[in-house]
């Protein structure tokens, strides 16, 4: 008579709980709120000029950004809202990437159609240039 061999195999972990809809749902609204809150704090720090570390924060906005800068609290609202209507999570972050390459070219185009392209300075010369007339409004 045979006897098989039993080999001693380990013992299967358990898989790890799937995430189900509901905290999903949770999840996206906490992000919603946050990322509502930054556009709330980042349009104050846009309209008021305020005093020390909030001046700060106004001329470095607008000092990378220009008149772009206007854009950024409208339009993470925009994202914060369509993250709380339970858009699926790809889209979501496809409209995140858009806002974000919409902004760049914004401030583009405010670059071109605005005061001109630096001179022949250097590179620090020019970024110091521009980060200066951007607190002044023109910008990026």
């Amino acid at each position: 008579m045979a006897v098989s061999a039993k080999k001693n195999k380990p013992a299967r972990k358990p898989a790890a709980p799937k995430e189900n809809a509901a905290s999903r749902g949770a999840k996206k609204q906490m992000w919603a709120v946050i990322l509502f809150a930054l556009g709330i704090l980042l349009g104050a720090i846009t309209f008021i000029e305020g005093a020390r570390l909030w001046n700060v924060l106004h001329s470095f906005l607008f000092g990378m950004f220009g008149l772009s800068a206007y854009f950024w609290a409208p339009l993470i609202v925009y994202i914060a809202v369509i993250a709380a209507m339970d858009k699926p999570f790809s889209s979501i972050k496809a409209k995140l990437w858009q806002v974000i390459a919409l902004l760049f070219i914004l401030a583009g185009a405010f670059t071109v159609f605005g005061p001109g392209f630096p001179g022949d300075e250097t590179f620090a010369e020019n970024a110091g240039k521009v980060f200066r007339a951007g607190t002044e409004g023109s910008g990026f």
